[in-house]
């Protein structure tokens, strides 16, 4: 139908040609209520926001003389953040003398990642700022 009939058409039922898809050969249109037809795609567009969830980012952090216990509370801390499907930043701060003996605190730092490695995985690889490695957890 061309277009013009198609609009006369339109005016006599009370209604709008409204431009469906464009991409197809000839395109594709409607008569329809277009404030009736912007209500619904609005409704629709705020039931898909609604059904989002929205990702966040947690941080952990470890210091490097931490004790066995408060590591394993870290680490069970990772496993609650990730399954509630958040990422998790983990910071590892060296200061003092410590900057002396990294090599044993990055050691310690990828046996984190390794013990959650069951319900986590590394994003992208561990980063050296100054004084800090850091790491992004993001969920299996």
């Amino acid at each position: 139908m061309e277009t013009k009939a198609a609009i006369s058409r339109a005016k006599e039922k009370g209604l709008d040609l409204v431009l469906i898809t464009e991409k197809v050969n000839p395109p594709i249109a409607k008569f329809l209520d277009s404030g009736k037809f912007k209500y619904e795609q609005e409704k629709q567009l705020k039931k898909q926001k609604a059904n989002q969830k929205k990702i966040q980012t947690k941080e952990i952090r470890l210091t490097p003389n931490i004790s066995e216990h408060d590591l394993k509370i870290r680490i069970n801390s990772i496993r609650k953040f990730i399954g509630q499907g958040n990422k998790v930043k983990l910071t590892l701060r060296i200061f003092g003398r410590n900057l002396q003996f990294t090599d044993d605190k990055v050691k310690m730092f990828n046996s984190v990642c390794e013990k959650v490695s069951d319900v986590a995985e590394v994003e992208g690889e561990t980063k050296r700022e100054m004084n800090s490695f850091m790491c992004y957890l993001k969920p299996k």
